[in-house]
């Protein structure tokens, strides 16, 4: 996968503008169409609860998302709208009985509005 940097572009807010999400993190990027790409990340330890707040209420919300090349993909490097986010929280699925890291998991749709 590849390394992603968001950029919120119209945060009114002292929130965290930029969040750049490491490679092991991404777990599946691609477009659905011409102008709709797909983003999966999932997020554990300690990170997960600042790119839980960085994504809490984003739909709507315009974003510069910049990639690194990466695997089968051209570099990403455009502005985008979310258009839906799900969001899930809780412990990853482990055999051990009294282990429960942090993780959060992101599913967004997103289009394309500057080419």
């Amino acid at each position: 996968m590849e390394t992603l940097t968001f950029d919120k572009k119209n945060n009114s807010t002292n929130d965290l503008n930029e969040l750049i999400i490491p490679e092991e993190f991404v777990r599946d990027l691609h477009y659905s169409s011409e102008k709709h790409l797909m983003i999966m990340i999932r997020v554990m330890g300690k990170d997960s609860s600042m790119v839980r707040d960085y994504f809490k209420d984003a739909e709507g919300e315009i974003f510069s998302i910049e990639s690194t090349p990466g695997f089968g993909m051209d570099e990403i490097s455009n502005e985008f709208i979310i258009r839906s986010l799900y969001m899930d929280e809780g412990p990853s699925l482990s055999v051990d009985i009294n282990q429960e890291p942090a993780m959060v998991r992101i599913l967004m749709d997103l289009e394309v509005i500057n080419d």
